[in-house]
């Protein structure tokens, strides 16, 4: 079996390890994932939690030590990572970082449904627009999951949404099309014609 870790780091915190231990904490994450098959790592909510983090975003250069510690990590054991919704900053950041092969350009699938959170983020299909900007920083733009059929029950109500995914053939078609990882979610109706279309 092959796995791809993915960290989520929650408003319950966001906890970080420091700009100048982030390649230590990460060759020992890695190396652990290694050991049971991972084969590729995701940080999650890089816009929110990132630049949310007081001993990232006040200290001059941390940021950039940070990201540098991480994708050096990544580099040194061969794991290659996706940074999720990043900003434009760390998009331009992650130039010469070679560990760092691709980043989703889209919001969270959550958006996919009516959403009564106040935000303005765009729907989950629009990846046209980052997605400039990752090619031509060398990255392959992804989006973030996709569900197999067009109810999903049991979805956390936390998120905001209602789970209602009426467009998920087509979204199964723009992950394969965006060249980027493809993750999905409940796949047992979409494996057939997620392969398919792989081919």
């Amino acid at each position: 079996m092959r796995l791809s870790s993915l960290s989520h780091h929650w408003s319950a915190g966001p906890f970080y390890p420091s700009a100048d231990d982030a390649l230590p904490f990460f060759t020992d994450l890695f190396a652990q994932g290694l050991a049971l098959n991972m084969t590729s790592f995701e940080t999650d909510f890089m816009s929110d939690h990132l630049l949310g983090t007081p001993g990232l975003v006040n200290q001059s250069g941390a940021m950039l030590r940070y990201l540098s510690g991480l994708a050096e990590a990544g580099r040194r054991l061969n794991v290659p990572m996706q940074w999720c919704m990043p900003t434009a900053g760390l998009v331009l950041a992650s130039t010469g970082l070679p560990a760092v092969t691709n980043g989703r350009a889209s919001v969270d699938y959550a958006c996919e449904g009516a959403l009564s959170l106040n935000v303005t983020w765009s729907p989950n299909y629009m990846i046209g627009g980052p997605g400039v900007l990752f090619n031509a920083m060398g990255l392959t733009p992804s989006k973030d999951i996709f569900r197999s059929h067009a109810n999903e029950q049991g979805g956390p109500s936390a998120c905001g949404s209602n789970h209602t995914t009426p467009n998920f053939e087509l979204d199964a078609v723009l992950a394969v099309l965006s060249t980027g990882t493809i993750q999905t979610a409940w796949c047992a109706q979409l494996c057939t014609l997620i392969l398919s279309l792989a081919v």
